[in-house]
Parts: structure tokens; C-alpha cells; sequence
């Protein structure tokens, strides 16, 4: 995935193993997608997640989550299956979308920024159901990047204060939501 080239590379895997003396046979990716707003194109895709075959991508220019299957063209994931997209909340004030997690039901967690990200309350973690519906979001979760257990904690990469440290160190945090459990 290229954010600054607006681009999917796909890698289609050989059934068997090709030797090292004929590289002439391996495998090399496949540029997808492209900059625009239809169904196949993206625009800053910053983070990707598979779940149930399909591969989501997480689009900071679009404002959205697309979905493409494993050969990068879109699918209708979301809605019921009737759209590969699922819009994103608008806001004031320049979001930063930054990455992209799912847990083992399928709800997505997207977490961003706003303004320089200087501040605790400049990010937050929204929740979204699996069909791309908005389920809630918490202020305050300072992290760059995310990954979620299939029980819903959310592990987060960031920076903290550590005791005994002398200074900023980084470190991983755990941090268990609320949703619904359906």
C-alpha cells in the first residue's frame, strides 16, 4: 500500500516454491486502485485489515473504509453487502485518520487525531459495527498504531511516561472497550 501514490500492490503467490535459479518465474506485484472516489479507487489509504476474505482499507483523503477482495478489485461489503464503502464521520477541524484494526466479530476500530496531535484529547478511538455503522468513540487514547485481540482490548503503540525511565519511553498500553456484545 502507497498513501503518497494512492496505489494497492497485489502479490499473487505461486502454488509451489520456484527456485532461486529462476527468478525470471517469481512472482511480482500488481498495482491496484489509483486516485479518485469510485468503487476500485482510493485516495491516502493509511491502513489495511483482512476479515472474511475481504481486505479493508482505510482511506484518510476519501474519508472512508473500502473493501477489495484478495485480487484488489472492490467488494460489496458493507450495507448488507450492497456497497464496498463505508463512510466515515466528518469533522471540524482537520481529522487525521492513522490506523485501522477489526476484532473476531467483525467491529472496526479506527483511530485518529486532530490538529497537530500534541495532546492527549487530539486523539481518538472510534468503534464502528461490521456493516460500517457508527457504535461509539472515546476521547483521549493517545497512540500511532493499534491492534485488537479477538476479546476487544485494544493494545496501542505509543509513547509514555515509564517509572524509573528518564524519559519518554516507548511503549505498548492495553485498553478494554465497551460495545455492544452482539
Amino acid at each position: 500500500m502507497s498513501a503518497a501514490n494512492h496505489k494497492i500492490e497485489v502479490l499473487s503467490v505461486p502454488g509451489a516454491a520456484v527456485p532461486d535459479a529462476m527468478p525470471a518465474r517469481s512472482p511480482w506485484a500488481t498495482m491496484r486502485a489509483g486516485l479518485g472516489t469510485r468503487a476500485g479507487l482510493t485516495d491516502t489509504p493509511v491502513a489495511v485489515v483482512v476479515r472474511k476474505g475481504a481486505v479493508l482499507v482505510l482511506e484518510q483523503g476519501n474519508n472512508r473504509i473500502q473493501a477489495f477482495d484478495v485480487a484488489g478489485n472492490p467488494v460489496n461489503y458493507f450495507g448488507g453487502g450492497t456497497s464496498p464503502f463505508a463512510p466515515l464521520p466528518t469533522s471540524t477541524g482537520g481529522l487525521e485518520r492513522v490506523d485501522l484494526a477489526t476484532d473476531a466479530l467483525g467491529f472496526l476500530f479506527v483511530l485518529s487525531y486532530s490538529g497537530n496531535g500534541t495532546k492527549p484529547a487530539d486523539y481518538r478511538l472510534e468503534i464502528f459495527d461490521p456493516q460500517g455503522n457508527f457504535v461509539t468513540r472515546t476521547d483521549g487514547l493517545v497512540a500511532r498504531r493499534i491492534a485488537v485481540d479477538p476479546f476487544r482490548t485494544v493494545f496501542a503503540l505509543n509513547y509514555a511516561s515509564i517509572a524509573g525511565a528518564p524519559r519518554v519511553e516507548p511503549s505498548v498500553s492495553q485498553w478494554i472497550p465497551s460495545t455492544p456484545s452482539s
